[in-house]
């Protein structure tokens, strides 16, 4: 261990700097590479790219004392209009601590869900960022889909009826205009079968009208095979006289449109998430854990939706940076600080990282 001369800390033998107070320690060996250190930049406030960005302390978190914030991360992002349900995750880095911090709003009010560790305890970070199939968005989907198949069809079969009534009510009514009304509606369903097919198109995989586009396009097919209300209304008038023709095409095809429904659905499903733990080396061993697992959330409150959420913009960024800008700091004390504060993205000198020769 290394005990720094001006507060009594003990560190670490491979720290550079004091983890308490930021002061050089003594060199280890006279080839030490820490000898030949470039003088300190002076402390930014806020690099510009980060102005903007949630801030932790003060705001939502008191400081200790000497801590600054160095950089924060919006890697969490919950959103339901269903249950009037929000609930946001930033993960920040201080001087002296790594602070997971989540904040919910739903009806039953605003809730705020925070962990933290030590920098200098951090032992590991395990991240994973993918895809998941989610089941609740299956089940929306598949019952919204259904839904607005079902109306469409429903006003459809009413129209429908409606116009074979009054013909039928119509005692100069001939035979020709039943057909020329069959016809008619033929054409319509046609014509309404290709354009919702075509329409789903227009909307991305991730969103809902997509699959529900394709099922009331299935059902439309499903109704000029013969199938449903159409058949049963044509049969009290021409089933005797006219025959409906082979229309076994017409169900294959709407089964095969059906079946693209049901990928639709599955695309719809598909979300993006994201696992974060970070391990301690005493007390809990993983004090920061976003578990990346979506559930339904009814027994949840709204901030810890932002452990199971979908990851937000900064998830990227978050899995290339945390695991060098906890280590820097670690090891070079201030100097890592002011690096990772400048937002430069560049380097550290080879002297500071042991690279040089």
């Amino acid at each position: 261990m290394k005990k720094c001369s001006n507060c009594g800390f003990e560190n670490s033998d491979n720290y550079q700097y004091c983890m308490k107070c930021g002061k050089l320690l003594p060199i280890a060996t006279p080839q030490d590479p820490s000898s030949n250190l470039p003088p300190v930049p002076p402390m930014s406030v806020e690099y510009q790219s980060n102005s903007k960005r949630f801030k932790l302390l003060v705001e939502n978190l008191a400081p200790a004392e000497g801590e600054a914030e160095v950089k924060s991360y919006h890697c969490t992002s919950f959103k339901s209009a269903l249950f009037n349900l929000k609930a946001e995750g930033h993960l920040v880095v201080t001087n002296k601590r790594v602070v997971f911090h989540a904040s919910g709003l739903s009806f039953a009010g605003k809730s705020i869900l925070q962990s933290e560790v030590p920098i200098e305890d951090v032992s590991g970070i395990s991240f994973y960022k993918g895809s998941y199939i989610s089941l609740m968005h299956i089940l929306g989907a598949f019952f919204f889909s259904i839904i607005v198949g079902g109306l469409a069809n429903g006003i459809i079969t009413a129209l429908i009826s409606s116009a074979v009534n009054s013909i039928r009510n119509n005692p100069s009514a001939t035979m020709n205009s039943l057909n020329s009304l069959q016809t008619s509606i033929q054409v319509v369903l046609w014509l309404l079968a290709i354009g919702s097919l075509i329409a789903s198109f227009f909307f991305s995989r991730n969103k809902i009208f997509r699959p529900a586009l394709v099922v009331t396009s299935s059902f439309l097919f499903a109704e000029l095979s013969g199938l449903g209300a159409l058949l049963s209304v044509y049969s009290l008038f021409i089933g005797s006289q006219q025959g409906t023709g082979n229309s076994s095409w017409i169900l294959i095809l709407s089964f095969l449109v059906g079946i693209y429904a049901l990928v639709c659905i599955f695309w719809y499903a598909r979300r993006p998430t994201m696992s974060l733990t970070v391990g301690s080396k005493g007390g809990s061993s993983t004090p920061i854990a976003i578990s990346g697992i979506s559930s339904f959330g009814i027994y949840n409150t709204s901030a810890s939706k932002a452990l199971s959420a979908e990851p937000a913009e900064d998830a990227e960024i978050l899995l290339k940076e945390l695991g060098a800008m906890v280590m820097d700091i670690q090891l070079l004390g201030d100097l890592g600080t002011q690096h990772w504060r400048s937002g430069s993205g560049s380097q550290l000198p080879n002297s500071v990282t042991g690279q040089g020769k």
